[in-house]
Formats: C-alpha cells, structure tokens, sequence
C-alpha cells in the first residue's frame, strides 16, 4: 500500500477510534490490515493506551490483548484439524467415544457438532460459581460432569447455536487424545513451526509483566486486576487454559498468523503438521453460519461489514477482539481492543466493528480498483 492510502487510513481510523475511546467503549485499540497476494503487504495502527487508571501504556506492537474466543478457532479447531491429519481423530467421532456415563441424545453428538456449534448445547454457563469453591484438581471432572449432564435445546445437527460448552469439551478431547495439555499440544504442533510462540501464548504459563497487557477489568471473585489474567470466568476458574478461552497475543504475531491462515488457505504455504483440506471443502459447500470452528459473515448485519466475499473466514472475541479474512480476495484486518474495559453498552462495540470493516476495505478497493 502506497503512503497516501496510508496516511489516508490512519487520519480515517483515527477519527473513528478516538471517537469510540471518547465515549468509552474501549482504552486500547490496534488494527492490522493483510493485502496482496503470494507477499501480501502487512500494515499496523495503534491508538489508546492499555488502561485508564494510573500507569496505562500507549498501545504498541508489544501490547499484548486478551483474545477471548478467538481461541476456539486458532487454537481448538486447528489442534483438531492437526489430530485429524495425524489420524488420531475423525469428524464423525462421537462424544460418547471420550466420555463415559452420557445420555442417549449425547451419543449422537460428533465432534463437527461441537466444532460448528450444532451440538445442541446451551451458549453458555455460569459454572466457575461451582468451580471456585472445588478443589483445583478436581475441577475438570466437575465441568465435564455439568456440561454432559446439560439438558440439549435441540437434537444434535437439528439447529446452529454457538456454545462455549462445546469448545470446553473439544479442548479436553485434545488433551485425552494427544496425551498433552491443550496449550502444550497446540505451541508444539501448530505454533512452534511457525515461530509464533513469543507472540502468541496462554497467559496462565508465561511470566510477562502485567504492564505489558491492555486492562480487561476486575474480577469480584478472585479481587485480582484482569490485566495479564483472562477475562473469562469458567477459563479463569480451570487455570487459565481452556478450548474456549485463554489465548493472549500481540496483533502483529496475530496478523503473521493470519497471513499463514490466507496463504495456506490458498495453497502458497503447507504448514508441516496440518492441511486445510478439510477446511476448503466446508467453506465452498458450507450448510451454516459455522465453518470447522470459524465465523463466517452473516448477511448485511455481520460485523465483518458489507464487503467481504463468501469465502471468508473469522471470529469474534468478547473482549473486544475479531478477525476476518477474505481467501477470495487475500485480504484481512485484524482489529483488536479492551472493550470489556469500557461500557457495558454492546451496541456500541457492534456498531464500531462493521464500521472499521467498511471504512478500510472501501479504501483499499477505492484505491486499488478491486
């Protein structure tokens, strides 16, 4: 991208964000943009500071967010895919093959109903209330016990309802099958040959400064800043590591990341332990919203805005995070905040993100004439 169009960028992106920091949906705000094709071209903005008390940073490369439930993606559903390729697991595989004692309506639920959030499972549950006052080392029996014992709002594949629960149990699947933590399983095999793992990690095993975090808040329970310690509650209450939450990271190892996803995607780079095969195949004939654990742009109200094509992939993060990419037209922004820092008020982060969206993409396409 030429200097004009980024200067023209960084003026237009500032407006908008200095805006949103004014009326307080967020402190911190850092927007990656992907473009091009074999090399595609990697931009960085940063606005804010990582906190509002005394001793908050500006935001730089170094800042390190909360991703919330971009790891169900980025994390869970790649380890999947991994165990996939290594023929350890299949889609069709069933939940009763790792879980003893369930149900017969839990029987039928496959490992791609967990993945594309056709499970049946309710959105979620408050179960670090119980968590909490259990002993840590039998707390994953316990959330496994609730979540498999959770009455089904409808019978498995029959609907689309995204669930945290789901995620909760494919990241334990991971572990039962790969014999290692989720973390540990997920930096060795799919991050370490990429060398991300600085950039991109579990808070709960990293020694990191706290300073050099964007603030998430306070946690009542635990009387802890939520500054280098996940938002999420139930993932908080297991030690930080969850397949549904606990993924930290800068967005420039994020937005290196999301280059590979773009490149394998479209076959310019073979990752040594995992395929996009299978990924390529549901996104072409895809039969819901969800796509092997990723969001796709749902109609004119998506957050991804009104300009990226039907092949792409994304997530939403409740902290105030997302990423979308377009495998059609080998672009991708990143946009990472602390929302959850800010107001309460949703509709204000709802409306900003699909704003964020179309402003960049309407000036690359003004500028690039595609």
């Amino acid at each position: 991208m030429d200097k004009e169009l980024l200067r023209q960028l960084d003026f237009s992106l500032g407006e908008v964000v200095a805006e949103n920091i004014k009326n307080n949906v967020f402190s911190a705000c850092s927007v990656g943009i992907i473009e091009g094709g074999t090399y595609p071209e990697k931009t960085i903005f940063h606005y804010g500071i990582t906190g509002r008390a005394a001793g908050g940073k500006q935001v730089d490369n170094r800042t390190i967010y909360d991703l919330a439930s971009l790891t169900k993606p980025l994390v869970t559903s790649l380890s999947i895919l991994a165990l996939i390729e290594e023929g350890k697991l299949k889609l069709s595989d069933s939940l009763a093959d790792f879980f003893p004692r369930l149900g017969d309506v839990h029987k039928k639920i496959k490992i791609i109903n967990l993945l594309e959030h056709t499970s049946g499972f309710p959105a979620h549950r408050a179960f670090f209330k119980e968590l909490i006052t259990t002993v840590e080392n039998e707390r994953e029996a316990v959330i496994i016990g609730r979540i498999t014992q959770e009455n089904l709002l409808f019978e498995p594949g029959a609907g689309e309802l995204y669930s945290d629960l789901g995620y909760i149990l494919l990241g334990k699947i991971i572990e039962k099958v790969s014999g290692e933590k989720l973390d540990s399983y997920w930096q060795r095999i799919i991050l370490g040959p990429l060398g991300l793992e600085k950039g991109l990690f579990f808070a709960a095993n990293r020694n990191v400064k706290a300073s050099s975090f964007s603030a998430t808040g306070f946690c009542q329970w635990s009387n802890r800043e939520l500054c280098g310690v996940v938002n999420d509650d139930n993932c908080r209450s297991l030690g930080g590591v969850a397949g549904h939450a606990g993924l930290f990271g800068t967005i420039e190892a994020l937005v290196q990341f999301c280059e590979i996803i773009l490149k394998m995607y479209c076959g310019t780079f073979i990752h040594p332990k995992l395929s996009f095969e299978l990924l390529r195949e549901r996104l072409a004939h895809k039969r819901g919203r969800w796509v092997l654990g990723f969001d796709t742009p749902s109609g004119l109200v998506s957050s991804s805005g009104k300009h990226f094509s039907f092949l792409t992939l994304g997530h939403l993060g409740f902290t105030g995070t997302s990423f979308w990419l377009d495998c059609k037209k080998m672009r991708g922004v990143v946009l990472l905040t602390n929302r959850v820092l800010g107001s309460e008020d949703l509709d204000l982060i709802r409306k900003f993100r699909p704003q964020i969206h179309d402003l960049i993409m309407e000036k690359i396409t003004k500028e690039k004439g595609k």
